[in-house]
């Protein structure tokens, strides 16, 4: 039994999850749900949100394969949030904002190295834009967050190698390069944010091409078409 002050996690094993000791190793989910835990009951305490007494049990299942970079690990640990928030009924006191923080925290906990990115992306749903504008970060302690029409995006493809490994190794070099103000790393940080606007504005731009082009009927001849937008300028389809 591991105690969080009032908050108690007691480790019991079944034959179901014992099996996954032959397939997951030590490394498994079990260690991802106590952080979580313990992230959630540090947060409520520290933000004056009292917690009920009431027992729960944290189980898991997934189908997200293992280290393949879809990050399964903080699946896991935003689903055991979401179960948390519920059981206790804190979701209204703990914003949506913050709870990237606080998946990201339980998994840093564990010496895992990542970014909010895929937690934004897996708190939200869907299609999200994310600004981490360090200003913003420093003032609010979160980026700004716009959910965004999943219908905008075209149809795609998910593709992972089945060759498992473990995903944060990809960042520990992009960590040590930004601590370090490599400049090349810098420089391809500016590049992706560029791009990253560049793409919010191409996906815009795609819904409003598709409108117009079925409003117009494909006309034989060319025609000038005005966007709604005043971030876009006028543009000839042929």
């Amino acid at each position: 039994m591991i105690e969080f002050s009032k908050l108690f996690v007691l480790i019991q094993s079944c034959n179901f999850h014992d099996n996954r000791l032959q397939t997951d190793g030590y490394y498994g989910g079990v260690r991802l749900l106590m952080a979580i835990c313990r992230i959630f009951h540090r947060h409520c305490k520290d933000n004056g949100i009292s917690l009920h007494e009431r027992n729960f049990t944290l189980s898991y299942d997934t189908n997200i394969p293992r280290q393949t970079g879809l990050s399964g690990s903080s699946a896991i640990v935003c689903a055991a949030l979401s179960c948390l928030l519920d059981f206790y009924q804190v979701r209204n006191l703990i914003k949506v904002e913050v709870r990237p923080n606080l998946i990201l925290n339980a998994e840093k906990e564990l010496g895992i190295v990542a970014g909010l990115q895929d937690r934004v992306a897996q708190v939200y749903g869907g299609l999200v834009y994310m600004d981490f504008d360090k200003k913003r970060m420093e003032e609010l302690g979160h980026g700004e967050y716009t959910v965004m029409d999943l219908n905008l995006l075209p149809p795609l493809y998910l593709i992972y190698a089945e060759n498992p490994s473990d995903s944060g190794k990809a960042n520990v070099w992009r960590r040590g390069s930004w601590s370090s103000k490599h400049r090349d790393g810098r420089i391809a940080d500016g590049l992706v944010l560029q791009q990253s606007l560049r793409a919010v504005e191409a996906l815009l731009l795609y819904s409003v091409l598709k409108d117009l082009l079925k409003q117009s009927l494909w006309r034989m001849h060319a025609k000038q078409l005005v966007l709604p937008s005043s971030r876009f300028k006028s543009c000839r389809l042929f």
